[in-house]
């Protein structure tokens, strides 16, 4: 029993020092996850894009990071971007860890085994998987993706596995048997995500996006951004198209504008006519042409409208709502046909046309 202690051990020794010569020898960077930000490994500076967590964890050296890893009785695994990865004795670039590991050979450095690091690319919008290459729009979703892959900590109750012992520790929490009893309105609930769903839905609850700066939260990151602007003097972002120079407010939506307008990326078809599109929403408003379904029904008359839009113009007839006006005469309509019929009847010879 003593040997297959000893044995562990020194396993447990040579993965802590395999990570080691990784760190020493590339560019990764150590990170943690906190209330929707990016943290320091080692101190406790966050940051909302991950590139100012590069530079900033520049500033931590070696010592710091071993120390970190050392103290742990067990091997615990740790988040690393390995975005623009490099080989810090000849700089050259490599594109994931065990490409790094095979170049270091030609260094005399052998890592043989495993190591403690789950690699992530954080350097887009559209965050890919490092083991499977799944695609996803968020951190969140990426991380508890990760699960799948690194199976180190099983939930005894219903086998979901986890790669850290916080995340099963947090998931047991689920299994348990307790009321959750929404202060507001009395409602019992069986578990706290149930409750947290409700309060969302019915009273009002934000979640998701924290002020690194006071307690508001907000349920989505473009609110958070401009809460950042303008309560706390945040520079404004700005990206820049340069075909066209259009600004947008994050780089997701330059990229997707990119795609949409100068690369003309359709990738959705139509199962029908074969028409392409470049959203899936896009090609959900075209089915309606062909379904012919008819969902949006007029209160006053019954008459009812595939879109939406159409239903609002129809409105503008019951309520009277006049923003039609003719420039010559002052005259008002409901509608823009009415008012095109109007001056091309009365004031067809003064020269005045609707565009």
């Amino acid at each position: 029993m003593h040997s297959e202690e000893e044995e562990t051990f020194q396993n447990e020794l040579k993965t802590k020092c395999n990570s080691l010569h990784l760190l020493k020898n590339s560019n990764m960077t150590l990170f943690r996850w906190c209330k929707n930000r990016y943290r320091c490994f080692c101190c406790k500076e966050t940051f909302l894009d991950p590139k100012l967590l590069k530079t900033h964890s520049i500033q931590h050296n070696l010592s710091e990071m071993s120390h970190i890893i050392g103290k742990r009785i067990t091997p615990f695994y740790h988040k690393v971007d390995v975005s623009d990865l490099k080989c810090k004795i000849c700089f050259t670039s490599i594109d994931n860890i065990d490409n790094l590991i095979e170049h270091l050979k030609d260094h005399n450095l052998e890592i043989d085994g495993r190591h403690l690091f789950v690699p992530y690319k954080l350097d887009s919008d559209i965050l890919k998987c490092q083991m499977c290459s799944e695609l996803y729009k968020s951190y969140v979703q990426l991380d508890k993706h990760m699960n799948t892959h690194y199976k180190n900590h099983i939930c005894e109750t219903c086998g979901k596995s986890f790669k850290t012992h916080e995340g099963l520790r947090d998931h047991a929490k689920r299994h348990k048997e307790k009321q959750h009893v929404c202060k507001k309105c009395d409602v019992v609930f069986s578990n706290y995500y149930r409750k947290r769903q409700h309060d969302i839905a019915h009273h009002n609850l934000k979640v998701g996006h924290v002020c690194p700066h006071c307690p508001e939260t907000f349920n989505s990151y473009h609110n958070r951004l401009w809460h950042l602007v303008k309560v706390h003097n945040y520079e404004k972002p700005e990206f820049k198209c340069v075909t066209c120079e259009k600004v947008f407010y994050n780089n997701s939506l330059l990229r997707s504008h990119i795609r949409k307008y100068h690369l003309q990326e359709r990738n959705v078809q139509c199962s029908v006519c074969n028409t392409k599109f470049f959203r899936k929403c896009d090609l959900t408003e075209h089915m309606k042409n062909h379904t012919k379904e008819r969902k949006f029904v007029c209160t006053f008359c019954g008459k009812s409208f595939i879109w939406k839009k159409n239903l609002n113009i129809h409105l503008a007839i019951h309520n009277n709502v006049r923003r039609h006006v003719c420039n010559v005469c002052g005259k008002s309509f409901v509608q823009g046909t009415s008012l095109k019929y109007h001056i091309g009847r009365h004031h067809a010879k003064d020269g005045q046309t609707v565009s």
